[in-house]
């Protein structure tokens, strides 16, 4: 019996399909295992991202609370400063009155001793004049007392 034998026909058939699904199967194996591994590549890939992720996370999260511990200190101390500058300056302007009452005293007095060393001085110009007109040294004049020194002990 040749192959024209109907059931030899259905046997060669499954026959070649029989290779065609194992040839087949085997193809769609390797596909399989290949894209088995590249999911197990890319599993491991993403992984690692997200094991670099959460560690840059980790890292800009305490980044973030030392430069806001870093701000809040600065605010501290601009408030600080704020309140020592204050203070500064209302001492300055209290120190500037202050020194404005002490040169406007000491230039009242100073005028006061200038007119009073000026009219010293011109009452000795004068009874230099009048000792001399008289005839009296200063020696002699200081040496005895006067009638109007003896007034005044």
């Amino acid at each position: 019996e040749d192959g024209n034998n109907p059931l030899q026909k259905v046997i060669n058939l499954m026959t070649t399909l029989q290779g065609t699904i194992i040839s087949d199967g085997e193809e769609e194996q390797k596909t399989y295992a290949a894209f088995t591994k590249w999911c197990g590549k890319s599993a491991d890939e993403k992984k690692q991202e997200i094991k670099e992720g959460s560690a840059l996370k980790e890292e800009l999260e305490a980044r973030i609370g030392k430069v806001t511990s870093d701000a809040e200190e600065a605010s501290t101390q601009i408030a600080e400063l704020t309140g020592s500058i204050a203070t500064d300056e209302a001492d300055l302007k209290a120190a500037t009155l202050l020194r404005e009452k002490e040169r406007n005293d000491f230039q009242s007095l100073d005028q006061e001793l200038s007119s009073t060393i000026d009219t010293l001085t011109r009452a000795h110009k004068l009874l230099e004049t009048q000792l001399k007109e008289a005839g009296v040294s200063k020696a002699s004049f200081l040496q005895k007392p006067t009638r109007g020194l003896q007034l005044f002990r």
